[in-house]
C-alpha cells in the first residue's frame, strides 16, 4: 500500500476548479468530509 503524505498533521489535496463558486463548494465538501472521515495519522501506518 502506498503511503500517505502529510502537511502540517493533515493530508493535502489538490483539485481544479473551474470558477471561484466551484473552488469554494468544494473547500465546503472537504470541510464536512473531514469531520466525517478522520484517521489519526498513527492509525494509517
Amino acid at each position: 500500500m502506498q503511503q500517505i503524505n502529510f502537511y502540517h498533521q493533515r493530508v493535502a489535496i489538490n483539485v481544479l476548479a473551474k470558477d471561484i463558486a466551484n473552488a469554494k463548494a468544494i473547500y465546503e465538501a472537504a470541510k464536512a468530509m473531514r469531520s466525517l472521515a478522520y484517521f489519526p495519522r498513527s492509525s494509517l501506518r
